[in-house]
């Protein structure tokens, strides 16, 4: 008996330096992985993580030293920098990708190695093991689409209880069969198999499949379908019976920039359902050195972005609670788009309309002139929306109103681009010209300049000098 007590004691230090045990995560729920975890079957060319937890199991802090991912196919894709110190009870978080493009079993290892506070190093080791399998092809026959990148086949956007069929080919390139299963839909009976829940594609085989997206609410759908190691989701969005299309209204029928109107939207017919979404505002710049101006926006909010409300049986809408809005045109040539949208409601017909605003010769907002010793100085004030501006000729008249000397010319474009360049506040600028006068300045008693641009010529009126 003293002997076996004896081995006992001798063993049970070895127990306790086992402070680190590897886990996987499902979802929230962690299982020890043991000596050994598997992938399964993997689509070849697909991407799996899954993420590990080194959890320490210890009553002190440990510091995870090292990470190593072995063999082909395996690699680590995200987890925290080491050393990293691990406080009783906690993990770090480790996630390990499976990724081969040719078929075949595969196996490899994830070890950590740590330190206790005695500075004594353990590692801890299990196994990895994959199967690349051929990937499924898929094609989706209209109205559905995809799949798209995140393997998603969509059904679109249908009204409440009208049902949208899709047909699916499923191709079976390698020799085992492919199981076929479609999963329960979130939230419930939005999506039904014409063939049954669940099917099969023989190895070297396609099949066919029909599955049906009916809608019994104004809400997102979605389902996953399982075909052999591959999982898709199907998508679908059902509204209520849509919207009449948006009637817009503006205070004038032709726009300019530099401008704030006034919008209103009604329906062409009664709401069938008491429904609510946005108002957007988008701009299209005609200007190529330009890809926006931010004071193009709804003037209450300083945004491009209102909500919008109608009730059951009635036309109008309110945006942001009133029964108009006022919007800025900003100073840019282009198009401004109005979008009205309804989430899940639908609409009937086009939900937008555009308006466009036409290059322009330059706008003079103000122009001053002054002396500043025997210098003339002038400030020009304005914008111009094609953001060509830069000719520009000046001509000096006497006290009597005389010409004094044929018009002086400059070209400015030079200094416009650089003013310009990167700008998305719009093309409002103010330009300030000093002139150097040989002789007596207070003879110049006004002068007249005209400014150019792509699309045309302005001129001041006169300015007079003090």
């Amino acid at each position: 008996m003293t002997a076996r007590l004896l081995v006992l004691a001798l063993l049970l230090p070895l127990a306790l330096q086992a402070q680190v045990v590897l886990m996987s995560l499902n979802g929230i729920k962690e299982t020890p992985v043991g000596t050994g975890y598997t992938y399964g079957e993997v689509a070849a060319g697909d991407a799996v993580d899954v993420r590990f937890h080194a959890r320490n199991q210890s009553s002190g802090s440990m510091t995870i030293t090292n990470l190593k991912v072995t063999g082909a196919g395996f690699s680590i894709v995200n987890t925290s920098s080491t050393p990293f110190v691990v406080a009783p009870g906690g993990v770090m978080a480790v996630f390990v990708r499976f990724l081969m493009t040719q078929t075949g079993d595969y196996s490899g290892t994830l070890q950590v190695t740590w330190k206790d506070a005695a500075g004594q190093s353990s590692s801890v080791t299990a196994s990895l093991q994959a199967t690349a399998v051929p990937a499924p092809v898929v094609t989706v026959a209209a109205p559905c689409t995809g799949p798209d990148t995140t393997k998603t086949i969509s059904f679109g956007r249908s009204q409440q209880f009208t049902k949208v069929s899709c047909t699916l080919t499923i191709q079976n390139p390698g020799s085992q069969p492919f199981p076929v299963t479609l999963g329960a839909s979130i939230p419930n009976s939005g999506f039904s198999a014409g063939n049954g829940n669940s099917a099969a594609v023989a190895g070297g085989q396609t099949g066919t499949f029909v599955y049906t997206f009916n809608a019994p609410a104004a809400l997102v759908y979605t389902a996953p379908l399982t075909v052999g190691p591959r999982t898709y989701t199907l998508y679908g969005v059902g509204y209520s019976a849509a919207l009449p299309e948006p009637v817009w209204t503006f205070d004038r029928p032709t726009f300019s920039s530099g401008e704030q109107h006034t919008l209103s939207v009604a329906l062409a017919g009664p709401a069938p359902v008491a429904a609510f979404g946005n108002l957007r505002l988008t701009f299209t710049s005609a200007a190529s050195s330009i890809t926006d101006d931010s004071a193009i926006q709804f003037v209450a909010t300083s945004k491009r972005i209102a909500s919008f409300t109608v009730k059951a049986g009635e036309t109008a809408v309110l945006i942001n609670c009133q029964p108009n809005t006022i919007f800025a045109t900003g100073t840019t040539a282009g198009r401004i788009t109005l979008t009205l949208e309804p989430g899940a409601f639908g609409i009937t017909g086009d939900p937008s309309t555009s308006i466009n605003i036409a290059p322009a010769s330059i706008s003079i907002a103000a122009s001053s002139a002054t002396r500043v010793a025997n210098n003339l100085q002038v400030v020009v004030t304005g914008f111009d929306n094609t953001y060509t501006i830069g000719p520009m000729s000046f001509t000096f008249y006497d006290r009597a109103g005389g010409v004094i000397a044929s018009a002086m010319q400059s070209d400015l474009s030079s200094s416009f681009r650089s003013f310009y360049q990167g700008k998305l506040l719009g093309s409002s600028f103010l330009v300030r010209i000093t002139f150097p006068v040989t002789g007596d300045a207070t003879s110049v008693g006004g002068m007249e300049a005209a400014l150019d641009n792509s699309a045309g010529s302005v001129r001041t009126q006169r300015i007079t000098f003090p």
